[in-house]
């Protein structure tokens, strides 16, 4: 902001001709101005008039020049300079003027002009104060020092008037930046205690926490004081119950670092954390900063949240495996009932030939039996019996193996959750999958499946089940949603190959292909592209974590519209071995 030009002079005098002296000075009449200045550009001489134009006031007594200033004031334009009189009987003399007008504005420009004065100089000083408000101008003076003194004093009054503003800015600026910066303190501790995120300050050096937040020294029970003492290290993280955590902290290196860690402290409490913040070098000292988040209701949530979307994906299936089992089992009830009438016919042609045997042993009518025997038979249909109920039973023992195979698949698919790597055939794993999921699939698109050799892989493979499941249920509701009900199939891929360290799943499907719009959100949890009611957007989120968070591995995809997409898993074979035998170790 700037103050707006004050060029306002009051002049107390109580002569009338000093009025207007002054008046010629400062406030000369625009034709001499003009006149002036023609005449310096005629004959090349400055001009002799005020470049500058102020605005006179005249008061011939003091009381009248206060009343005036009062005035100005209440209407917001104050004198910017007064010049005084110092005797102008029979009122107030200059001094006293002076004093009340300073009482009245104390940022008024004072300038006396006299020839002599009732005071010594130095009392008038010492009895005004005036620092730098005040200036004297002794008669008779000449009409450049009138002009001088006006436009020196007025630029000042504007200066100070502006420093003055300039000032008040800043200290606003101040205390309102103060203000923020004592809210964002106040909200970020206030954030900080009430969640589980605990700022740290770690002198790796000293083996000393220079910071700790008041929960982490609230829940330890070790008070602050002693997490700051040097060596305190040793004593709240020990390193024989968190060896993972002190080898993390010594690994850190300049830059930022994240990492996972379980942390026990000395009360017997563990909590699964994540460190982050960053680590820097300071007067060969290494210091960490950053937060503790305690994630371990996370953890939990996360374990419940895909022990639910296992749930789901099994309720999902439920009708499908039922109608799946149904099938072989109605077949199989009707062989039965085929087999069993068969055999009440078979029992009365096996006793009609008893009674033959009978009949002949004894010396009976062998005629009659022999009649009533090939009568029997010829009412049991013997022949097409004998023909068809092998077939029956055939066909009812395929239907059995087809009942096992979906029960064995079911009871594979719903491997207990492992709380350690163990030794799996991943292609059994993926065709018990697919029987699984066979329903899903087995309306809209042809399945095609290529299995090379595989090691056997150490991982979760309930987890891996659950993987291959989505994406086998996501590549059919794509296809389903191409084909409609055209009745025509897409196709479904599903092969295994082993590539170097590495073992790669791949699933490709026929459907309309992912656009290019929604690829880089594919993963982000809660996504999804589906119609509400029927996903969830966790099923790729899921995958994603399994993959690549417990397995080390990679999910990626690759995708043209109006063509289809393609999943790939890869998850290493050597450092699953290695991830195994640790996890081992450490149970």
């Amino acid at each position: 902001m700037t103050t707006p030009a004050n060029r306002r002079i009051l002049l107390v005098d109580d002569l009338p001709s000093i009025h207007e002296d002054f008046n010629k000075i400062l406030c000369p009449p625009a034709a001499a101005t003009d006149l002036d200045a023609e005449e310096a550009m005629l004959f090349g001489e400055p001009t002799r008039t005020a470049l500058v134009r102020f605005e006179i006031d005249s008061a011939f007594q003091g009381a009248e020049a206060l009343e005036k200033v009062q005035t100005s004031l209440q209407a917001d334009r104050p004198y910017a300079m007064a010049f005084l009189d110092m005797r102008m009987p029979p009122g107030w003399d200059g001094v006293e003027t002076a004093e009340h007008l300073w009482r009245a504005d104390p940022r008024l420009q004072i300038v006396f002009c006299t020839a002599f004065s009732d005071y010594a100089w130095a009392d008038v000083l010492s009895r005004l104060n005036p620092r730098d408000r005040l200036l004297i101008l002794k008669k008779p003076f000449d009409t450049i020092e009138v002009y001088q003194f006006a436009n020196a004093l007025t630029t000042k009054w504007q200066v100070t008037e502006q420093a003055a503003l300039t000032m008040s800015g800043l200290e606003s600026a101040v205390d309102e930046r103060t203000r923020e910066l004592v809210q964002s303190r106040e909200m970020f501790r206030l954030m900080a205690e009430s969640t589980n995120a605990v700022p740290f300050t770690l002198d790796l050096t000293r083996g000393c926490f220079t910071f700790i937040g008041a929960q982490c020294v609230a829940d330890s029970g070790v008070p602050e004081s002693a997490w700051k003492e040097p060596g305190a290290l040793d004593v709240v993280v020990p390193i024989q119950t968190n060896r993972a955590i002190r080898q993390r902290f010594d690994a850190c290196e300049n830059g930022r670092f994240e990492f996972e860690a379980a942390f026990s402290q000395m009360n017997g409490h563990r909590s699964e954390v994540r460190w982050t913040g960053t680590c820097e070098s300071r007067s060969g000292a290494k210091v960490l900063r950053g937060l503790m988040l305690d994630i371990t209701e996370v953890r939990r949530l996360g374990r419940e949240l895909a022990a639910a979307q296992k749930l789901e994906s099994v309720g999902r299936l439920a009708a499908g495996v039922a109608h799946e089992i149904n099938t072989p089992v109605q077949f199989v009830s009707d062989n039965l009932q085929f087999v069993r009438t068969s055999m009440t016919d078979v029992a009365a042609v096996i006793r009609g030939y008893r009674h033959l045997k009978e009949a002949a042993e004894s010396s009976g009518n062998v005629v009659a039996a022999a009649r009533r025997a090939g009568e029997a038979e010829q009412a049991a249909d013997l022949d097409y019996i004998l023909e068809n109920v092998p077939l029956a039973l055939d066909s009812s023992i395929e239907g059995l193996g087809r009942i096992a195979t979906i029960v064995r698949s079911m009871k594979e698919f719903a491997h207990p959750d492992q709380v350690q790597k163990a030794f799996s055939d991943l292609n059994q794993a993926i065709r018990s999958t697919l029987v699984i999921a066979h329903n899903e699939y087995k309306l809209v698109a042809e399945l095609h499946t290529q299995f090379d050799d595989l090691p056997i892989v150490p991982c979760f493979v309930g987890e891996i089940n659950q993987v291959v499941l989505n994406l086998i249920v996501n590549a059919a509701h794509a296809i389903s949603d191409v084909v409609k009900e055209s009745g025509l199939l897409g196709r479904l891929d599903v092969r295994t190959r082993l590539d170097g360290a590495e073992v790669e799943i791949s699933i490709s499907d026929t459907g309309a292909g992912i656009p290019e719009s929604v690829r880089p959100m594919i993963f982000d949890p809660f996504f999804t592209t589906k119609e509400v009611g029927k996903g969830t957007g966790q099923g790729l989120a899921i995958a994603r974590n399994v993959i690549v968070n417990k397995h080390g591995g990679t999910l990626r995809f690759e995708s043209e519209c109006g063509k289809g997409t393609t999943f790939f898993i890869r998850l290493p074979v050597k450092a699953s071995i290695e991830t195994s035998d640790a996890a081992q170790a450490v149970g």
